[in-house]
């Protein structure tokens, strides 16, 4: 009872310690992040405590040295796309898309409707990456557009984004023994981003087809925005809570260091990716069927915690609580829960090769149920 007790004293300290941390820091704007896996979609972001693989050079570059159970693959490779939508005009589009009966009037009355509500979109990423035990580095490309407004097409406004990224990440142990682990990682992500702006007469050409998306950012591509985002983590892992081989992990991330975009050779700098704390703690439950090792995670994290401290944004916009079983080599399944939205995702692994989707929905107004996007993602991913 005695080591019971102090086990959860020293995870109590650790908590505070990360708190404590982050109280002194000046409030900065909240964090904006460009690529997210099925897995941390499915988890509602709550992966900063138990990042995988490629996640580790996104989320938390300490993961790279305390390693998830399991099998670790080295290499990843990944094809991810994702469609923006929002819910209340999703499904009467895919109902007349699926209904014969319905003209094409019908259909491009709901592409407008989904359009000038809250918004639509789609992205495509690839992404290639290396995570060994100490040390990881990586490829990201990705194109997005996105639209918003009304009145359609002339009202209607949105952006096209073209980026590739090289993360960089290092991590080291700084504290070891039967049952405790601590260990730091810091990450680079030297960044190119091409970044165009789309009024209402680049839609009206953009759907009219007298202009494609190449000949709408042919122009930014003399004057790409460049910057170098970086990251600092730690995560502590405490072993056998509340059983033998189970872990209880705790994360605290600074990310996006010296993020701010800017073009080189002229004096402006219109996009930022700002500077976000956030912590968080996760459970790791392993079990054992048949001979087939299972294991469970529930976590839970709090982000932008600087400026949630200064009372610039709402406790539950910044709470992420996630849940997810994982059979073997086989199967992952998520749920979560995002600013008061729920998520789901899954991902199915046979031999080197995996299938992954997810659906998120994020607020784009002021309130809960104000002005809900809903982003669905699938992956088709080679691991090695």
């Amino acid at each position: 009872m005695t080591k019971f007790l102090l086990k959860y004293k020293i995870c109590s300290l650790f908590l505070i310690f990360e708190c404590s941390n982050l109280f002194f820091m000046q409030a900065m704007p909240q964090e904006v992040s460009v690529i997210h896996t099925p897995r941390s979609a499915g988890l509602g972001g709550a992966v900063s405590s138990t990042p995988i693989g490629v996640e580790t050079l996104l989320y938390n570059p300490a993961g790279i040295v305390l390693k998830m159970p399991g099998k670790n693959y080295s290499g990843n490779i990944m094809v991810l796309a994702d469609g923006y939508f929002q819910p209340k005009y999703l499904f009467p589009i895919l109902s007349d898309v699926a209904d014969v009966k319905n003209t094409s009037g019908q259909l491009l009355l709901n592409a407008k409707n989904l359009i000038t509500s809250s918004g639509t979109g789609a992205s495509f990423v690839v992404t290639s990456s290396y995570t060994g035990d100490n040390f990881g580095l990586g490829l990201f490309s990705s194109m997005s557009i996105f639209l918003n407004g009304e009145p359609f097409p002339l009202g209607t406004e949105g952006f096209v984004k073209v980026s590739f990224t090289l993360p960089l990440a290092y991590g080291l142990k700084l504290f070891e023994n039967k049952k405790i682990q601590i260990a730091a990682g810091v990450s680079l992500n030297p960044s190119v981003l091409i970044y165009r702006i789309l009024n209402g007469s680049d839609v009206d050409a953009l759907v009219g087809g007298s202009v494609g998306i190449g000949e709408l950012i042919s122009d930014s591509i003399r004057h790409p925005y460049v910057g170098m985002p970086c990251s600092l983590g730690i995560i502590a892992s405490i072993y056998d809570i509340p059983y033998k081989n189970a872990q209880l992990r705790f994360s605290s991330v600074a990310k996006n260091l010296f993020a701010d975009y800017f073009v080189p050779g002229l004096n402006m700098n219109p996009i930022e990716n700002d500077l976000a704390f956030q912590v968080g703690s996760a459970l790791i439950l392993p079990f054992e069927i048949l001979n087939i090792d299972f294991y469970g995670v529930l976590s839970a994290e709090v982000h932008s915690l600087n400026i949630l401290m200064s009372g610039g944004i709402s406790f539950w916009e910044q709470l992420r609580l996630g849940a997810e079983f994982v059979a073997g080599q086989l199967l992952r399944f998520q749920l979560g829960l995002c600013g008061g939205y729920p998520c789901i995702g899954g991902e199915i692994t046979l031999l080197h090769f995996s299938l992954g989707c997810s659906w998120q929905t994020v607020e784009t107004g002021t309130y809960l149920g104000d002005n809900p996007l809903s982003i669905f993602k699938i992956s088709a991913a080679v691991k090695l």
